[in-house]
């Protein structure tokens, strides 16, 4: 059977080789793969694009495709070997030479693709490569089924919405989401990270992609726990006042984006179950110009300390001041107190009252006690007692809900130690309390959650960390990313400098959302293809290169050219 009347796609090139032959191995991207292509096709032809070489059975028919990406591009003066030996070097010298005002024609060279094979697909299934294409087997652009086939994209529109495959054929835009499942584990409970540097479009693509996680009032994804079916709660930490604008609608939509994003179930506009939960700090307000969403303030309690004695070591502490503080001071301060006495200032009363009562009979040294009594001190603007601030310990029930958004803003406190003490603070009641088989709210240890953190190098960085609490905090984050999962508690971390996140949570990563980023060390944390490492400093603003483990490799998407909700100010 004629080859002509199986395909109808244009011939972009035809299989050759160079001097290391036509080869294939273990490893894909050992493989020897080369196109010679058509002149026709040379202006348009593209790194990154996918093309797709067919196999055919002893009678004609159209067998496998051999999915493959053009990862390198040149010239050549010399015809392969088998379409013939003709070398153009001296007649290029000639013409250089003796015709110098002719100018010298591509047409003159050949136009060589190296192609990485990516997968085989037969019929609907795909599958690793396995053979090797014929010499001069025809090259095609590969057609969306192909791609979506061989990359492993989600065909369900359930799933979550991030962009399209940038290098998607001719008039056609693939979408690229996020597998809801994989391996029956919810995805976004294996951790993400969005990295790009100022500029690149992060803070849009983060907005975006929660907007497709939080769902709205009529739908959105539940996640099973505790046998039942419960939507998902998101706490975002938010230094820059950002995201309480997903309150608000993204501006004017044309009546064709309103097509595309209801057939395609991508959900835009405002998600009305946004609230904003300010910390009040003393001498501190919140106040917002960028949204009108609601907005409850609420302290940090005291209580929270007797069962984090640590988040009032913000110097560090020897082991005897630990011992001291833990298992004298703090216990009976809390066991001689009145639940709603137990303040911040009446605990340093305390300590001025008991003095004798301590060192005289040698508990604690007086050296001791009095150094433990320096490294408490400092408190008083985190442990702001406001009657118009309750503590967040009598909002949990309006602070975790499911479906809601609720955004931590710290824009309004300019002392970065109060900043990461509110962050602290917070994600230790959120991950205790998540994390332990006795929460003391069983209220957040029954709700499916994600704790997203913008400029997360700020918190999670070892050679940032000015105190004890913040080292501590990275232990919990690095215990959430290795077991969290089992909780259905996830982090969805976004920085412009990934190489400050501590390494061990790094490592446990699982999706990776890169942006443009120009800092050499920032690009090599993420353990990129090399094929891909030089893309990330030239990604335009909006597009990324994703690394997810629901897809076979590493892939370069364009977000959306515009914000699903209120951006910018």
């Amino acid at each position: 059977m004629d080859l002509e009347s199986q395909l109808d796609d244009t011939i972009v090139g035809l299989l050759t080789s160079t001097d290391s032959g036509l080869s294939i191995g273990q490893d894909p991207k050992d493989a020897s793969l080369y196109g010679l292509i058509a002149l026709a096709e040379r202006e348009s032809f593209r790194l990154g694009e996918y093309f797709r070489i067919p196999f055919f059975d002893s009678e004609g028919n159209l067998d496998e495709n051999l999915l493959c990406e053009a990862i390198e591009l040149s010239y050549h003066n010399e015809f392969p070997h088998e379409f013939g030996t003709y070398d153009t070097s001296n007649l290029l010298a000639e013409e250089l030479i003796n015709q110098s005002n002719k100018i010298i024609q591509d047409i003159d060279y050949n136009f060589i693709a190296k192609l990485l094979p990516l997968s085989i697909i037969h019929k609907n299934n795909r599958k690793s490569p396995n053979r090797l294409p014929r010499p001069a087997s025809r090259i095609y652009r590969a057609d969306e089924k192909t791609i979506t086939i061989g990359l492993k994209l989600s065909q369900k529109l359930e799933d979550i919405f991030v962009g399209h495959i940038s290098n998607s054929p001719p008039g056609r835009k693939i979408p690229y989401r996020f597998k809801d499942r994989v391996a029956d584990v919810p995805l976004i409970f294996t951790h993400v990270l969005v990295a790009g540097g100022t500029g690149s479009g992060k803070t849009q693509a983060t907005k975006n992609i929660l907007r497709q996680c939080i769902g709205d009032s009529k739908n959105g994804r539940t996640y099973k726990i505790n046998e039942s079916f419960k939507k998902l709660a998101i706490v975002q930490f938010d230094p820059q006042d950002e995201y309480a604008q997903m309150y608000h609608d993204g501006g004017d939509l044309t009546e064709d984006d309103k097509t595309y994003y209801e057939d395609n179930q991508i959900l835009f506009n405002k998600h009305d179950k946004t609230i904003v939960f300010a910390p009040s700090i003393k001498g501190t307000k919140y106040e917002s110009k960028y949204h009108e969403a609601e907005t409850i303030t609420f302290s940090i309690p005291f209580s929270l300390v007797e069962t984090n004695p640590w988040l009032i070591s913000r110097s560090g502490l020897t082991d005897p001041q630990k011992a001291g503080l833990d298992n004298h001071l703090l216990p009976d301060f809390f066991n001689q107190t009145k639940e709603d006495e137990c303040t911040y200032s009446n605990f340093l009363e305390f300590l001025d009252q008991n003095k004798t009562n301590y060192t005289d009979p040698k508990d604690i040294p007086l050296a001791t006690f009095d150094a433990i009594k320096r490294k408490v001190v400092g408190f008083s603007n985190v442990f702001f007692e406001s009657k118009n601030s309750p503590p967040i310990t009598e909002l949990i029930e309006k602070f975790i809900v499911p479906g809601q958004l609720s955004v931590v803003p710290t824009s309004h406190i300019n002392n970065h130690r109060d900043a990461a003490f509110v962050v602290l603070a917070l994600s230790s009641l959120l991950v205790d309390n998540k994390m332990t088989e006795s929460p003391d709210y069983e209220h957040i240890k029954n709700i499916p959650l994600l704790i997203s953190m913008d400029e997360a190098h700020n918190f999670l960085s070892r050679g940032n960390t000015e105190t004890q609490q913040e080292d501590l905090l990275i232990d919990k984050f690095i215990n959430v990313a290795k077991q969290g999962r089992k909780e259905l508690l996830g982090l969805f971390l976004v920085t412009q400098d990934p190489h400050d996140i501590d390494a061990d949570i790094l490592s446990q990563i699982k999706t990776k959302v890169i942006l443009n980023l120009s800092e050499e060390s920032a690009i090599r944390c993420l353990n990129l293809p090399a094929r891909l490492k030089w893309k990330v400093p030239n990604l335009t603003r909006g597009n990324m290169v994703i690394h997810s483990p629901d897809y076979c490799d590493p892939t370069e998407v364009t977000g959306l050219s515009r914000c699903l909700v209120r951006h910018g100010r």
